[in-house]
């Protein structure tokens, strides 16, 4: 469990990076991931899609997992550590920590920022998804209002934000 309280959250996700995907490696996380994508993927096919506190790029691999082609994929995490892993695993560019003026959409890789000062930078209206799974919303320092204000500004008309919250439940599960 990530307490959001906790001002080292980015050292702390640095510190597990390289063993984090063996944590959800396990029958009830694949069989949870399943359902989520049989019941959400297909709007990943030809979208531009952000894909908020991205650890190592769950959605990536699930995308490819599942055929599942979106036209650009973004990861944004504020671990650095979690961000090389991700790079390393699906071979994208690790991207530049984006400003108003040098935004890298358009481009899919992986960025090292805060997600709602990323969102920000970005340009109105130009992605048709974001996800957000598991636990970015619990550790993020923004109110949630603000990150739902971010994700509203940079949807697409008929885009959509998946977010997946943890819970105190989710914590105490068995795996």
């Amino acid at each position: 469990y990530t307490d959001h309280t906790n001002p080292d959250t980015t050292g702390e996700f640095n510190q597990v990076a390289l063993q984090y995907d063996r944590h959800f490696d396990n029958r009830f996380d694949r069989a949870e991931e399943n359902v989520l994508f049989a019941r959400f993927g297909h709007l990943l096919q030809h979208a531009d899609v952000l894909d908020i506190g991205c650890g190592t790029g769950l959605v990536k691999r699930l995308s490819d997992r599942m055929l599942f082609r979106p036209r650009t994929y973004t990861g944004v995490d504020s671990s650095a550590d979690m961000i090389v892993e991700a790079s390393k695993k699906y071979g994208l560019t690790h991207l530049a920590i984006p400003s108003p003026k040098t935004s890298p959409h358009g481009a899919s890789g992986f960025a090292v920022d805060d997600m709602v000062e990323f969102m920000w930078a970005q340009p109105p209206a130009s992605y048709d998804l974001v996800t957000s799974f598991y636990f970015p919303m619990n550790y993020c320092r923004q109110h949630p209002r603000e990150v739902y204000e971010a994700v509203s500004n940079i949807l697409r008309p008929g885009g959509h934000f998946i977010n997946v919250m943890a819970s105190s439940r989710y914590a105490v599960r068995g795996s």
